[in-house]
């Protein structure tokens, strides 16, 4: 998968996409007291590179110009503001580094916090999947480990083992349907796909644990030492979602079986088809998966993909109108994600910690659609 350029147009999350959808493991150097064997055959194991000199850090460099009044050509850059910012220019010129040590997770292990939150917290901001090898050993039915070990890649029959798992500890969580039905369609099994798909319909419930994960992340960098805004902000921005690219594939394989419907003239089985994927993409864009920013843009994707062949000379109850009409929506609703975004980069680099405890309390609790409002409200021109 191809890393987004670093630059915020949709929010920090945003644009860490394709970092945190399905980030390999880190660096070596799991504690001993938590030590276990190597991951699974097929963990993916794509390191990200620091940005350095790159164009990336060019961005970073001219959006700071821009928000402190300065030319973008010639001249010297502007200093910094003394106040923070040495974890702030961390975290934007280079985000990709643990910004945690070993000495860290060991104080974080030793002080008693080994159970499965603790240990993905430690894979998240640790960066080494061998805390995730270690959760699942010891915790093999919480449903949070269950579903981040989705990012490994070692066959569907691995798979479908530990979703099934899933899907008996969360018993009302759709999530663990959707991505059985994600896997099962990757095995060549649409029937078992499709009753996967039936028993998420019927479910309201939508957990993907990230909110959970963003505060025991926070927990962790603050037993570091790290100041309150950064343990908020940097154990948000690192929240990992294997699951969203996953979602996005299982909207493609739907739209795909809905073609096949259309074509062998079974439109009725195409409609409920379409009606799956646009509860899934609800899940998404404004239910239990929509915390991010990238998971209310990846739910418009799937609603877009599952309404893309049907006719479009007829109107739907659930789409409130024809397909067209629908995608114009849509459409518009992306728009308006990514252009009433302001620019958090260029505002980050200003603001002091409390600014951005502010934010990042409201990111947490509310997702990050409100604090995106809300920072447009501080920023907006009087």
């Amino acid at each position: 998968m191809s890393r987004t350029p670093f630059f915020i147009v949709a929010g920090l999350a945003v644009l860490l996409f394709a970092w945190v959808v399905n980030r390999g493991p880190g660096p070596a150097g799991a504690p001993t007291s938590v030590a276990g064997p190597d991951a699974p055959t097929g963990v993916d194991g794509t390191q990200p590179s620091a940005s350095g000199g790159s164009p990336q850090e060019k961005m970073s460099r001219d959006a700071w110009r821009r928000a402190k009044g300065s030319s973008a050509e010639g001249g010297a850059d502007p200093e910094p503001p003394p106040a923070l910012l040495d974890w702030v220019n961390r975290m934007l010129n280079n985000p990709m580094p643990s910004p945690v040590t070993k000495e860290d997770l060991d104080h974080w292990f030793a002080s008693g916090r080994t159970n499965a939150s603790d240990l993905l917290a430690a894979r998240q901001v640790g960066e080494d999947a061998l805390y995730l090898t270690n959760a699942l050993e010891r915790f093999p039915n919480d449903p949070r480990v269950l579903m981040a070990a989705t990012v490994w890649k070692d066959g569907p029959d691995a798979h479908r083992e530990r979703l099934a798992r899933f899907k008996a500890a969360a018993p009302d969580n759709a999530l663990a349907d959707y991505l059985s039905a994600w896997n099962e369609f990757q095995a060549g099994n649409p029937e078992k796909a499709l009753a996967d798909l039936a028993a998420a319909t019927q479910k309201k419930g939508f957990d993907d644990y990230t909110k959970d994960a963003m505060q025991t992340a926070e927990e962790l960098l603050l037993s570091a030492g790290r100041s309150p805004a950064e343990a908020k902000a940097v154990g948000s921005t690192t929240a990992l979602l294997p699951h969203l690219s996953h979602l996005k594939k299982l909207s493609q394989n739907i739209a795909e079986l809905q073609g096949q419907y259309i074509a062998a003239g079974d439109q009725e089985s195409a409609l409920r088809l379409a009606r799956m994927g646009i509860q899934l993409g609800n899940h998404l864009t404004e239910g239990g998966g929509s915390q991010t920013l990238i998971g209310e843009l990846v739910g418009i994707a799937v609603q877009k993909a599952v309404v893309t062949s049907l006719p479009g000379d007829a109107t739907y109850d659930f789409l409130q109108g024809d397909p067209a009409t629908y995608q114009s929506r849509l459409t518009e609703r992306r728009a308006a994600l990514r252009e009433n975004t302001p620019n958090l980069e260029a505002w980050i680099r200003n603001a002091n910690e409390e600014d951005i405890l502010q934010y990042f309390n409201r990111y947490q609790s509310e997702g990050e659609g409100a604090a995106m409002k809300w920072l447009q409200e501080q920023t907006k021109e009087p």
